[in-house]
């Protein structure tokens, strides 16, 4: 059997008819009260029936044209006035069928008219009419709200997933070997970005950035399930200094078909002090930026592997690549939320050859490479937020 919603569960069809003439309204409430699905309360005195519609809830208002003390043009008013009155249709009841009468009406408010010798199923099918578009306009705005609510809650868990995320980040370091630190802005959606450095022993220094498909809590969970494996070194049969090692064995252990068809990226490379190089490995991810200076003049070299992203491949090998490393050198690792961007005037997206540019460039002393990029990216886009996650390391080497 189908299921369908009813909206007239929690909103019936409710009538507050006002009309003086007692003998009319006698009639006409009985007519509809033989109408089953019909509430109808009946006022003569009108001031009395509008301090009472707050409390009612009408879904429709029938009121009469002409009474002494108080007119239906007067009722009109007062109810359009009324912030908890004012959308709720009124319908009126006249034995005065003069156009310009019902278009004073219909100008000052009221959403139908009927005369008092109308059959019966005129009168039944305007009630039923009206009550059932505003009950209809009663769902809607109760949806809004509900979405409202729902996207606060998601804005709500979404931001304290972010912190959560944040509180698993390396603190920024400062040593004789390596000087570390970085820049990260969830997107309005969470990404799947995350990021770390760490000693793995007394010469090898460890730094990586995974990014996850998709976005929402279910990619950032998987994010932070491979950043608490890489930092913690839990991966079995594993020499995490060697970054080929270290991929092939996460490609094995976060399968696309076991984590909810996500699949992601990851830059990963690890320093030697007495080698004074660097070995690295990506999985599709964009390459890392070695900035040295020399001749008086920043270099760029881009260091990047051709291996495929991780989770989607069985058995397939990884490579690593060395590069040697001098004082001085710097090293930028990224995601690509950090260059996906469009320019604000509508131009299209950004180069990544512009990124890289920005993060050659010199600064003058006691300025922060990592926030005067991520300031670069938001004024080249015109706005503080982005659409993916903006991750940024920066490894400066002594």
């Amino acid at each position: 059997m189908k299921l369908t919603h009813n909206p007239f569960e929690k909103h019936p069809i409710t009538i507050l008819m006002i009309d003086d003439d007692a003998v009319f309204g006698k009639t006409l409430k009985n007519t509809i009260k033989e109408e089953k699905d019909f509430n109808l309360f009946y006022f003569e005195d009108p001031i009395e029936a509008l301090e009472k519609a707050k409390d009612i809830k009408p879904t429709v208002f029938l009121v009469d044209l002409h009474m002494p003390v108080m007119d239906g043009l007067a009722v009109v008013k007062s109810i359009r006035k009324d912030p908890d009155t004012c959308q709720i249709p009124i319908v009126m009841l006249s034995s005065d069928s003069n156009p310009e009468t019902k278009s004073k009406l219909f100008k000052f408010g009221a959403n139908g008219y009927i005369e008092k010798n109308s059959a019966k199923i005129e009168i039944l099918a305007q009630l039923r009419y009206h009550s059932e578009a505003y009950i209809h306009l009663l769902e809607r705005d109760e949806a809004y709200q509900a979405l409202l609510k729902s996207q606060k809650r998601l804005k709500d868990d979404i931001k304290e997933a972010e912190y959560y995320i944040r509180s698993l980040l390396p603190k920024a370091l400062d040593t004789t070997e390596v000087k570390a630190d970085w820049e990260f802005l969830t997107s309005h959606s969470l990404g799947g970005d995350s990021l770390g450095y760490h000693w793995i022993d007394l010469d090898h220094f460890a730094m990586y950035l995974i990014d996850v498909s998709g976005h929402g809590v279910g990619s950032a969970l998987l994010s932070v399930s491979v950043l608490s494996t890489l930092r913690s070194q839990t991966l079995s049969g594993v020499d995490f200094t060697d970054p080929s090692q270290v991929l092939k064995k996460l490609n094995e252990t976060f399968r696309i078909d076991q984590h909810n068809d996500l699949y992601f990226t990851i830059w990963y490379g690890v320093y030697s002090k007495t080698e004074s190089n660097l070995v690295y490995s990506s999985g599709g991810h964009p390459p890392a930026i070695l900035i040295r200076e020399e001749d008086q003049q920043n270099t760029a070299t881009l260091l990047s592997t051709s291996n495929a992203i991780i989770g989607v491949i069985e058995e397939m090998d990884f490579t690593s690549e060395t590069v040697p490393i001098k004082p001085n050198d710097k090293l930028y690792i990224f995601s690509d939320g950090a260059y996906e961007i469009d320019h604000a005037d509508g131009s299209g997206m950004i180069q990544p050859e512009d990124f890289y540019e920005v993060l050659k460039q010199p600064l003058p002393p006691n300025t922060s490479k990592l926030k005067t990029t991520l300031e670069w990216c938001q004024k080249t886009q015109g706005k503080m937020s982005f659409d993916d996650d903006f991750s940024l390391i920066e490894i400066l080497f002594h």
